[in-house]
């Protein structure tokens, strides 16, 4: 499912000015608003229920439509301009077709519904499944984002600056290995394990741009919820989000408390909530991209997703550890691309034989160049401690009951 968001602008002429009133641009003549209602409808007729276009508002020359389409074909100029033509219009110049999140295109059926352009904005939302997908509605919260469209060099750039290269770079070659075929499907899904919230969404973003780019994906919008395998959630719930998505992707961080699953939160879990997950995963294996988001130590958990998602294939991937050479690599990569020199207190807490993940690298840099900066750079802030070593300072003077 995908959504656009159209504007078009109308010529300005005297005839327009006068029409333009200050009250007919929040409230648009009815009888306009319900002749322009029966030319959409009309128009709309022609997709049997693939497609559905409508306008949202019309303020001074700007005109608002979207568009909600099972397609995977972004919509042809020639469409929205025969849209525009059919509900009065064709005058008008578009300036913009962009994909938007759901939200967008609900509060500008919300805006359609008001203005008289539309019925009824839920009976819209609907009929394309969507209906339960409102927040007000859904047992399970969840976020959406649009994908940056990016360049291949940029991707494998990105992988390599969060030491992900050894699962991810073979995948990347095997995504642009062989671009999509137009054939709707995936035959494969993933699994990422991580503890860092940075490294993990810097990972599906990569992989998911690369899908996109080679034309395994039909859109640039992905949703992300997290899930408690301790919970219970509604399985319509669960649904909506997946039908909702179909030619995107979904992307579940599965949360125990702790993220730890030796303890008794996964002893006791009875992991229905994975269950139901499964469930849509099979169902729209072929229509909806899944990445599942583990923490990196999770064996138990790990089991349960395999026995659940019976012939569905995973791909797994993670953050690399690197010994003390590769991580003196990344660190020295770090500072070339703030423009910083290195010296050899940055290489100071790494040690021989220790292996690194590269928030900890991230750290020992962030810990180094506040020191060049109050040192070298702006030298009048040396004797400002930091703040851990303020807390430390005060831990030990204690509290006043304790002096006394």
């Amino acid at each position: 499912m995908t959504f656009y968001q159209i504007t078009a602008i109308l010529p300005e002429t005297a005839e327009l000015k006068k029409e333009n009133k200050r009250d007919e641009i929040r409230h648009p003549p009815r009888r306009e608003a319900g002749s322009k209602k029966l030319d959409s409808i009309e128009f709309n007729e022609q997709f049997d229920g693939r497609k559905q276009y409508f306008l949202a508002a019309k303020e001074e020359e700007k005109i608002t439509a979207g568009l909600i389409t099972k397609e995977a074909a972004a919509p042809a100029k020639a469409e929205i301009e025969a849209f525009l033509q059919a509900t009065g219009y064709g005058n008008a110049s578009i300036t913009e077709a962009k994909e938007v999140i759901f939200q967008v295109v609900e509060s500008m059926l919300r805006n359609s519904d008001r203005n008289d352009y539309i019925d009824d904005a839920d009976d819209v939302m609907e009929s394309f499944g969507l209906g339960g997908l409102n927040s007000h509605y859904s047992s399970i919260s969840y976020g959406e984002k649009l994908l940056p469209e990016k360049e291949k060099k940029d991707i494998y750039r990105s992988v390599r600056e969060y030491l992900s290269e050894e699962t991810i770079v073979p995948e990347l070659d095997r995504i642009y290995a062989k671009p999509g075929t137009g054939v709707q499907g995936h035959p494969v899904h993933y699994l990422l394990q991580t503890d860092d919230r940075d490294t993990r969404k810097a990972i599906y973003r990569e992989v998911l741009s690369a899908l996109y780019a080679n034309g395994r994906l039909h859109n640039r919008r992905y949703l992300f919820l997290d899930l408690n395998p301790n919970r219970r959630y509604d399985p319509a719930s669960m649904n909506n989000i997946y039908t909702a998505c179909v030619g995107g992707c979904v992307v579940t961080r599965l949360v125990l408390q702790g993220d730890d699953d030796d303890d008794d939160d996964v002893a006791s879990a009875s992991f229905e909530a994975i269950e139901r997950l499964a469930e849509c995963v099979q169902k729209y294996r072929n229509e909806v991209l899944t990445i599942l988001c583990l923490p990196r130590e999770c064996k138990r958990l790990k089991e349960v997703i395999y026995q659940n998602l019976g012939t569905v294939c995973l791909v797994e991937m993670s953050e690399d550890l690197a010994d003390t050479k590769r991580a003196k690599k990344f660190l020295q990569t770090v500072a070339a691309r703030n423009g910083v020199k290195p010296d050899k207190d940055l290489y100071k807490n790494l040690k021989t034989g220790s292996r690194y993940l590269a928030p900890e690298l991230n750290r020992m840099y962030d810990e180094w160049f506040t020191g060049k900066l109050k040192t070298e750079f702006y030298p009048q802030y040396q004797e400002i401690g930091t703040a851990i070593s303020n807390a430390k300072v005060k831990t030990k003077k204690g509290s006043a009951y304790q002096e006394l």
